[in-house]
C-alpha cells in the first residue's frame, strides 16, 4: 500500500452541533483533514486516535476549541517527533483497549508509553534541541502522556506529573508565546487540567498570577468558559493561601473577594443570556423530576460554576464575612445532579471532567448527604476502570480531609 492515508474527522465534528461564535473559538475548518503517511505512523494507530478523538471532542455548544488535537499528528511529522508519535499511540491504544477490555492491547500500550517516556526525557535533557518550534510538540507529548495515565495508570501520581510537566514548559515559554495559535489552546487546556492538580497537590501555580490570568488570550473577547476558568484559578489560589496560612493572605481583602463574587455572577448572567439567544435551555427537569441538560458540556459548565459558588462561600467564612448555607446546599445539589446526568452519557471524558466539582462538594459541602453522594459517584467511576488513577487520587485527598475534620 502506498500514498497517504486520510482520516476525515468532519463527521465527528458535525456531531458537536451548532456553535455560538461568541462563546468559543472557531473550530478547525471542515476541509482540513488528518493526513499521515503509513511509513511514519501505523494505520492501526490512526484508527485508535480517530476513536479517541471522537470520544474526546463530542462535548456540546460552548465547549472550548480543541483543534490542537487535530494538529498533534501533524506535529509528529516534524523534527524530534518520536516522543510525540509514541505518546499518541500509547494514549489512543490504551483508550481503545480499555473500551474493549483487551488486556493484551493494554500491555502493548504500556510498552509504547515506556518508550515515549524515554524519548521525552532524552529530548528534555538535550537543551540544544529544545527550541520555540518544538515547544508545542513537547506540551502535546506531556498532555498525551497524561491522558494515558488517566486512562490506564502506572502510578496514582502519573497524570499529575505530566500535567505539571506541560505547565512548566508553558511557563518557560512565557505568556507571549501562549497568546496565539495552538500554544494558546494548549495553554487553556493545561490550565484547566491544573485546577484539579492544584487541589490535589496543594501547590500554588503561576497560572493564578495576574500576568498569566490577564495576558494569554487570542481574540477580541475571551469566551465565557475561559473567563470562568480564570475566576476558578484565582479562587483556588485564594483557598490555598488561606489553607496554608501564608503571609500573602493579607492581600485577600473583602473588596477583592467581593469583586471575584461579582465576576462569577456576571459570568452566569452572560451564560444564561447566550442560552436565551440560542433558544435552547441549558437544563430542565423531566417527568420523573430528574435534571436534564442540553449536553455534556452544559452540565460540566454548570458544575464548575457551582464549584466556584462553594469555594467563594468558604473564603467568605474564612475572611469573617457572612456566608449562606442555602446557597452552598443548592450548589452541591446541582453538582450532584450534573454528575447523575453525566454518568449516563457515552461521552468518554464527561465523567473525568466532573471529578473536580464532585471533589469540592465532598470536601467543602455542608450536608453529610451531599458529601457522601459526591464521594459515591467518584467511587463508582473508579470501579469502572477508566480514569481509575485520577479517581483514586481524588478519593485519597477526600479521605484525608475527612480524617482531619474528624480529629
Amino acid at each position: 500500500m502506498t500514498g497517504p492515508v486520510i482520516v476525515d474527522f468532519r463527521q465527528a465534528k458535525q456531531k458537536r452541533g451548532q456553535v455560538n461564535n461568541n462563546q468559543r473559538r472557531s473550530q478547525r475548518p471542515a476541509e482540513n483533514k488528518l493526513t499521515l503517511l503509513p511509513t511514519s505512523f501505523p494505520i492501526l494507530a490512526q484508527m485508535y486516535y480517530e476513536s479517541f478523538l471522537a470520544s474526546y471532542l463530542t462535548d456540546g455548544i460552548g465547549s472550548p476549541s480543541k483543534s490542537w488535537m487535530y494538529n498533534v499528528p501533524h506535529m509528529a511529522s516534524h523534527s524530534n517527533k518520536v516522543a510525540l508519535e509514541l505518546s499518541i499511540q500509547a494514549a489512543s491504544t490504551a483508550f481503545c483497549a480499555m473500551q474493549s477490555l483487551q488486556l493484551d492491547a493494554l500491555q502493548g500500550a504500556r510498552a509504547i508509553y515506556g518508550r515515549a517516556l524515554r524519548s521525552q526525557r532524552k529530548l528534555l535533557s538535550s537543551s540544544p534541541h529544545v527550541t520555540r518550534n518544538s515547544e508545542p510538540q513537547m506540551v502535546c507529548t506531556a498532555m498525551m502522556l497524561s491522558y494515558f495515565e488517566s486512562t490506564y495508570s502506572t502510578t496514582s501520581q502519573g497524570f499529575m506529573w505530566h500535567v505539571e510537566a506541560a505547565a512548566k514548559i508553558l511557563e518557560a515559554a512565557g505568556p507571549e508565546a501562549c497568546s496565539t495559535g495552538s500554544m494558546n489552546e494548549l495553554f487553556f487546556n493545561v490550565r484547566t487540567q491544573m485546577l484539579l492538580v492544584t487541589m490535589l497537590t496543594k501547590k500554588r501555580t503561576f497560572f493564578a498570577t495576574r500576568l498569566w490570568v490577564d495576558f494569554p488570550f487570542d481574540g477580541p473577547e475571551r469566551p465565557i468558559f475561559e473567563r470562568l476558568i480564570d475566576t476558578l484559578t484565582v479562587i483556588v489560589d485564594f483557598i490555598l493561601m488561606t489553607d496554608q496560612e501564608l503571609p500573602e493572605r493579607r492581600n485577600l481583602e473583602a473588596s477583592e473577594l467581593e469583586a471575584t463574587v461579582s465576576e462569577a455572577d456576571l459570568l452566569w448572567q452572560a451564560y444564561e443570556v447566550d442560552a436565551t439567544v440560542l433558544g435552547i435551555p441549558t437544563r430542565w427537569k423531566d417527568s420523573t423530576g430528574l435534571c436534564q441538560y442540553r449536553d455534556a458540556f452544559a452540565a460540566y459548565f454548570i458544575s464548575l460554576f457551582n464549584a466556584s459558588t462553594i469555594l467563594l462561600d468558604v473564603l467568605r467564612e474564612r475572611c469573617g464575612l457572612s456566608s449562606t448555607t442555602e446557597s452552598v446546599d443548592n450548589a452541591c445539589r446541582s453538582i450532584n445532579d450534573c454528575a447523575h446526568f453525566l454518568k449516563e452519557q457515552v461521552v468518554g471524558c464527561s465523567r473525568v471532567r466532573a471529578i473536580l466539582p464532585l471533589m469540592i462538594v465532598a470536601v467543602y459541602g455542608r450536608s453529610e448527604a451531599h458529601r457522601q453522594q459526591a464521594y459515591g459517584y467518584i467511587e463508582s467511576w473508579t470501579a469502572l476502570g477508566r480514569f481509575g488513577a485520577t479517581c483514586s487520587a481524588v478519593m485519597d485527598t477526600i479521605d484525608r480531609c475527612w480524617l482531619v475534620s474528624c480529629c
